[in-house]
């Protein structure tokens, strides 16, 4: 059943949510009332899309991978079954009478996706700006970065040619570029498998939505500018 959530004013301008499409932002907050009180819920996109979405033609799966990305939800397995944990939950929901909890208790040691990601202290969107800290995923070993681009939804060998790509335009894979990457993939409403992929084929180092929109419009461009910031 959906319960009664809080929502901080600070909410609005939290960076790491402020990163996020207007979507991702949009079902971030739907989290919240259908988690437990404990802020764990299923990690099935279809089940979230019937809740959040009833009546509208938006796929969940790109949100959510979008929200674990940024380090607002994270993955976790218990009996051979994923869940989500809301970053922070209970230190900004009161929950004075806490029902039965909906799904097994999260726990670091249970975590499957987002390990590699930078770390907030603030998600749920940790609604302040202090106590961010983390690995920028430069630093990670090659595999480890790519691991980490797999569990975006990007085939192996798209990620080890986009890295390859951006090594040789000398423009490591750092957290900032990989946030501004996936909200343009946000953006274009494409997945981030499709948008590597094109980075690849047209020697992008970066990604943005106006680009491949330009593409789309006209197969034979080039799409716009290669060499991005991003």
């Amino acid at each position: 059943m959906p319960r009664i959530r809080t929502i901080k004013p600070e909410f609005w301008t939290d960076e790491a949510l402020t990163e996020c499409s207007l979507s991702a932002r949009l079902l971030f907050i739907a989290t919240w009332n259908f988690s437990d009180d404990n802020g764990n819920l299923d990690r099935s996109a279809k089940q979230i899309k019937a809740r959040a979405f009833p009546v509208d033609n938006i796929d969940c799966e790109p949100l959510i991978k979008e929200l674990l990305a940024h380090g607002l939800l994270i993955e976790y397995s218990a009996n051979e079954k994923k869940y989500l944990h809301i970053q922070g939950f209970r230190k900004h929901q009161v929950i004075n009478r806490p029902s039965k909890p909906n799904c097994p208790a999260y726990d670091e040691s249970l975590r499957t996706h987002g390990v590699l990601t930078e770390e907030t202290g603030n998600a749920h969107g940790a609604l302040t700006t202090e106590g961010r800290k983390g690995r920028d995923i430069s630093t990670l070993s090659e595999s480890s970065v790519i691991a980490h681009v797999i569990e975006a939804g990007v085939t192996e060998e798209t990620a080890k040619d986009f890295l390859a790509l951006r090594k040789k335009k000398r423009a490591p894979l750092t957290m900032t570029a990989w946030k501004g990457i996936m909200s343009e993939v946000s953006k274009a409403g494409i997945t981030p498998q499709l948008a590597l992929a094109t980075c690849c084929e047209k020697g992008w180092q970066g990604f943005e939505a106006v680009w491949y929109e330009n593409l789309r419009r006209n197969p034979t461009s080039t799409g716009g500018k290669f060499d991005g910031i991003i």
